[in-house]
């Protein structure tokens, strides 16, 4: 996708976001607690203290899939966990419209919509660079990390994309220098292996163990192990790989 296309899709997600943020922010009042009359959580009242109290009402939440019983939980952060926790084990996005934080309400909808591999779900993000990076996740467009303001969430952005992208190139467009090298490892380790690239790696140790890997995997002749700049590395991958 072009950038200017990229542009376009942004900045219509954004109006779309604009009316779907409105009603997640009526939502986010916490709800009155539930009637507990016929839900199975007895047990958890009569436990001794509220920790213990709070850690049954949460497990039992979990257990049984029903949301309304994180709201006895004592503690609000604790109870947003709790529905953000119900949420994703249930893949239910309305679930996260209970939730008040807005860092977690935003967590919330961005590994549901990942989850669900479902563009739409990403506008309910209020963070406006989480919800390039839910955008740019979902649809495996890289081009859409161009677009984050915050250079370490565009950098984020880009590394998870290029790990598992089509060229170890990807990489590049990572600004922080200990970042870009891990992700070209990454990359080169764990999706398209490919030696020679190790040595774009200038990380000694980080390089060592990308060659290190290629003749553990059989991607590369063991009698190039010399090559491992890493000395008790080098050592080991003779000893371990060369034919005897």
């Amino acid at each position: 996708m072009s950038a200017e296309s990229s542009l376009s899709t942004t900045t219509a997600v954004t109006s779309t976001t604009s009316e779907a943020r409105s009603s997640t922010t009526a939502a986010t009042t916490r709800p009155t607690r539930p009637d507990v009359t016929g839900l199975v959580i007895e047990s958890c009242s009569s436990l001794p203290n509220a920790t213990f109290k709070d850690n049954c009402y949460r497990d039992t939440a979990l257990s049984e899939e029903r949301p309304e019983v994180c709201n006895l939980i004592s503690v609000d952060v604790s109870i947003d966990e709790c529905l953000k926790s119900v949420a994703q084990r249930t893949r239910n996005l309305t679930i996260c419209s209970n939730v008040v934080d807005t860092s977690q309400r935003d967590s919330c909808y961005y590994s549901i919509a990942i989850m669900n591999i479902n563009a739409t779900q990403c506008t309910g993000i209020e963070s406006e660079n989480s919800m390039l990076e839910c955008l740019a996740k979902v649809g495996k467009n890289i081009s859409i990390c161009n677009f984050i303001d915050q250079d370490n969430s565009r950098d984020w952005c880009y590394y998870s994309l290029s790990v598992k992208g089509e060229s170890v190139s990807n990489c590049e467009r990572i600004d922080d220098t200990s970042l870009r090298e891990r992700c070209s490892y990454q990359f080169l380790t764990e999706n398209k292996p490919n030696a020679e690239k190790c040595f774009t790696i200038t990380n000694i140790t980080l390089q060592s163990k990308c060659l290190y890997e290629h003749v553990r995997r059989g991607k590369m002749n063991p009698e190039l192990c010399y090559l491992i700049k890493d000395i008790a590395l080098s050592e080991n991958c003779s000893a371990t790989f060369t034919l005897k």
